[in-house]
């Protein structure tokens, strides 16, 4: 496997490039951001949901996708297929906290998957490993930030 922080600092594209051909899991494109998450995550308080044992479920169940599509026993992948992504919290995704950033709406949860929430988590063609964090390119754009994050990779240096 890569390092960590080499994996972390690779975009999108590149990652999911790296996981279709089989160079890296996205069992382990998964470790390698929640390792950098709980490493930078105390300073920029943008994770709001942290649903990391449901994304490390879901990174093995998409390399067994892939796998399973390999061996020509199911369809091809999407094109960012296993590629870990974060989501702004105020996208309802079923069964997690909806407060559209109110403080009186903490114990909301959302009923349903958005449609674009269930787009890219539920669509054969998409990526279906979630980490569901608050606006951290929000956070970031802030002359407050503590750490500059690219906007290729949300989990980079």
């Amino acid at each position: 496997m890569a390092e960590r922080s080499e994996i972390t600092r690779r975009g999108a594209a590149e990652l999911a490039r790296s996981i279709a051909a089989g160079e890296l899991s996205s069992s382990d494109a998964v470790a390698a951001h929640i390792a950098r998450i709980e490493e930078v995550d105390p300073r920029l308080n943008a994770m709001v949901v942290p649903r990391f044992d449901e994304a490390r479920r879901e990174a093995t169940e998409a390399d067994e996708r892939l796998a399973g599509a390999r061996r020509g026993d199911g369809p091809a992948p999407g094109p960012l297929h296993g590629v870990p992504i974060t989501i702004k919290e105020s996208l309802h995704m079923a069964g997690t906290p909806s407060t559209g950033g109110l403080p009186a709406r903490r114990h909301h949860r959302a009923e349903r998957d958005a449609p674009l929430a269930w787009t890219i988590h539920k669509s054969p063609t998409a990526s279906r490993n979630w980490m569901q964090s608050q606006g951290v390119l929000a956070l970031c754009s802030s002359t407050y930030c503590p750490v500059r994050l690219r906007r290729a990779s949300l989990c980079a240096p």
